[in-house]
């Protein structure tokens, strides 16, 4: 189940690269919607898992959330 939270939290990020390179508006929305939907997806599951005290996946958490408020984006 770890895999799942950590290809979430990866396919997020992708989708963040992908919002801060585009240059079309609705493609920068749509992949910030997509890589808000993951990361909301990972915290779900990382309470279930209670991965509070995993680094691995602190660390992709925590890149994750400056990326999404690099794009504008109110992250916890």
């Amino acid at each position: 189940m770890w895999d799942i939270v950590c290809t979430e939290l990866e396919t997020a990020i992708v989708f963040c690269d992908v919002a801060l390179s585009a240059e079309n508006p609705e493609r920068r929305a749509r992949n910030i919607e997509n890589a808000l939907k993951g990361y909301q997806t990972a915290l779900r599951f990382s309470q279930a898992l209670d991965l509070k005290n995993d680094r691995g996946f602190q660390e992709k958490l925590a890149y994750l959330k400056d990326l999404l408020r690099e794009l504008g984006c109110d992250v916890q």
